[in-house]
């Protein structure tokens, strides 16, 4: 172990939470990833489709202004989520 240490790389983690914006409409894989992990299920009350089903959604819109931020992003299953839409 001690070997390896020596060669190792070490490269900054930031917490996608911590992080800025990213500056695309569509959320890169880590931050997709980051909210699937940490919302376990579709974030409609009620709802357990399991998050890997689930589309990623902008609570404030991002043609508003929403960015596209884990504080901004949650998942919604397909049927909540044109619910949200069409309201």
């Amino acid at each position: 172990l001690a070997e390896l240490a020596l060669t190792a790389k070490q490269v900054p983690l930031i917490h996608p939470g911590y992080g800025a914006p990213e500056p695309h409409y569509t959320p890169s894989q880590a931050l997709a990833d980051f909210v699937r992990a940490r919302d376990l299920t579709c974030r409609w009350p009620g709802c357990d489709v399991p998050a890997t089903h689930c589309d990623l959604d902008h609570t404030i819109p991002y043609a508003q202004g929403g960015p596209t931020h884990a504080g901004n992003i949650k998942c919604y299953c397909r049927t909540h989520h044109l619910m949200k839409v069409r309201r």
